[in-house]
């Protein structure tokens, strides 16, 4: 990456062992998708219907001046679960992750667009012989 990694928590204390998972997983994509510029993980303690939770929010910069933006909260997540904050932090670079590998599908010329916005993947087609007598 060309500029550091920005990790904010919004609306709770600083989690060391928060931040660490989010450098392991930044670390990831960057190996996985090495064209990414810039990354900026916000984790934001919120309060659902059935109680207090998380959002993160991932914003990754590729080139050409680009930005892909993930944002996941824990509202779908087991109430009492051990860990939320965590299982949302990779539901949010599992997220970001798919849609790197679109973008980079793109930039490559692997896939088509349609003018009315949808995305469709080029499918190769094999020929028959014809034989004649």
């Amino acid at each position: 990456m060309t500029d550091p990694l920005e990790v904010k928590f919004l609306h709770m204390d600083h989690s060391a062992a928060l931040e660490s998972h989010v450098r392991t997983r930044v670390a990831k994509m960057e190996k996985l998708h090495g064209h990414v510029n810039s990354c900026r993980v916000v984790v934001e303690r919120a309060q659902f219907h059935g109680g207090p939770g998380c959002k993160v929010k991932v914003e990754v910069g590729v080139p050409p001046r680009r930005e892909l933006v993930v944002s996941k909260d824990s509202s779908s997540h087991e109430a009492g679960k051990h860990n939320p904050s965590r299982a949302v932090i990779d539901e949010a670079f599992d997220a970001m992750e798919g849609q790197l590998k679109k973008f980079s599908a793109k930039q490559r010329g692997d896939v088509k667009s349609h003018a009315d916005g949808e995305e469709a993947a080029e499918v190769e087609v094999e020929e028959e012989e014809t034989v004649s007598s």
